[in-house]
């Protein structure tokens, strides 16, 4: 009998390791078409931003275009184009503090300049699906009021194990709860299970005044996720907090608190965890990280799913969509074999009517997160294609 078991046991091992390697081989199929895909719309990018700036410390030769000095393969150029095209010192700044502005009306002397470029960025970033491809108006009230357009989430035919949303301060919380809402009540999504992940970092003052409507800002992340499903839902979060352990860092644990809630026609429970980061990360720029990444607040998760069969819906919202995919198939896909969906609605004043000498024409908002968000998943892409070919 022992013995039987313990053949068993291999077997399964055996057959989860087969899966495993199958499911990164799938993975890696999809990183490297993506790779050329995102080439085909970067590369010519940043020949403009040479034509139209002055790039410090670049390493192209100034007689030559850009493109001729560009390797074949894409993950050879990604250090060029990180240099030359990053704002966000190596994603070491926060969110918004770009080194860089492109935005209509911040200048006079290079209005012109500023606009073809910003007039790129956003056609590249339609083309890459990082912001949506029109003007919209959104068909709920609630929406309305929370800045988003309407859920374009296709049914996920497969089961959901849960729906993971990283969290953030300001509105972005409001609207990626929202939006996994919507999708569970119109059956776009097929669970009953949300988990909220988040660090404690502070929220701070400009972040806490562009809240909107009736909604919370809390004094951390975690607490403005927990305030933003209270505002939306209705429900409070059970006082008891369970402790479990993280894979990464040093002896480090995640907090959990629950809640329930009816969505459309399911009782759905709410998990908000209070994921730890690791104090001897290093951040790209050298110095010691001080909040958690979005790679800490997947693998906190892990523990909670590993049991449960089914998909992974990374809910997120905009143009922070495609990276923290990536992240999603790297912690969950990778680890646990799963697939992921990523979800998340685009934000109302991203693209935009404006009136230019009588004419009306289609414009973007804050340009230049957007395309530091699209070189930052692009860098991403790569780093996966080199650690799915060396496993």
């Amino acid at each position: 009998m022992l013995e039987s078991r313990h053949m068993d046991n291999l077997n399964n091992l055996e057959s989860r390791s087969t899966e495993l390697n199958l499911h990164k081989e799938r993975l890696l199929t999809y990183v490297d078409q993506e790779l050329s895909r995102y080439s085909k719309q970067i590369n010519p990018l940043l020949e403009l931003r040479h034509n139209l700036f002055s790039v410090g410390g670049t390493e192209f030769d100034p007689t030559m275009s850009i493109d001729s000095q560009l390797y074949e393969h894409p993950a050879y150029n990604v250090d060029f184009i990180g240099h030359d095209m990053g704002l966000r010192n190596g994603n070491s700044l926060e969110y918004h503090q770009t080194t860089e502005k492109y935005d209509r009306g911040l200048s006079e002397e290079y209005a012109e300049r500023d606009k073809i470029y910003r007039q790129a960025i956003m056609k590249v970033a339609q083309n890459l699906g990082f912001i949506s491809t029109t003007v919209g108006i959104p068909t709920e009230d609630v929406d309305r009021s929370i800045g988003i357009l309407d859920s374009e989430l296709q049914p996920i035919e497969e089961k959901v194990a849960a729906i993971v949303i990283n969290g953030a301060a300001g509105m972005s919380n409001v609207k990626r709860i929202r939006d996994a809402i919507r999708n569970i009540e119109s059956g776009a999504i097929d669970t009953n299970r949300i988990i909220l992940t988040a660090g404690t970092r502070p929220v701070g003052e400009a972040e806490k005044g562009r809240m909107k409507a009736w909604f919370r800002a809390g004094e951390s992340e975690f607490e403005s996720m927990k305030l933003a499903t209270t505002d939306l839902l209705g429900v409070e979060f059970d006082e008891k907090t369970t402790v479990i352990p993280v894979d990464y860092g040093d002896n480090l644990t995640a907090k959990i608190q629950t809640a329930e809630a009816v969505i459309g026609e399911k009782v759905v429970t709410i998990e908000a965890v209070e994921a730890p980061y690791d104090t001897n990360r290093l951040m790209d720029d050298g110095s010691l990280a001080k909040r958690i990444n979005t790679i800490e607040a997947f693998e906190a998760v892990l523990p909670l799913v590993e049991q449960i069969q089914g998909a992974i819906v990374m809910q997120s919202h905009d143009a922070w969509t495609p990276w923290q995919n990536l992240i999603a198939h790297k912690v969950f896909g990778i680890e646990q074999g799963r697939n992921i969906y990523p979800a998340g609605p685009f934000n109302v004043e991203r693209v935009h009517l404006v009136e230019d000498n009588g004419q009306v024409t289609i414009d973007i908002a804050s340009p230049q997160d957007v395309v530091d968000e699209i070189i930052k998943t692009y860098k991403q892409l790569v780093r996966m294609s080199v650690e799915l070919q060396s496993t």
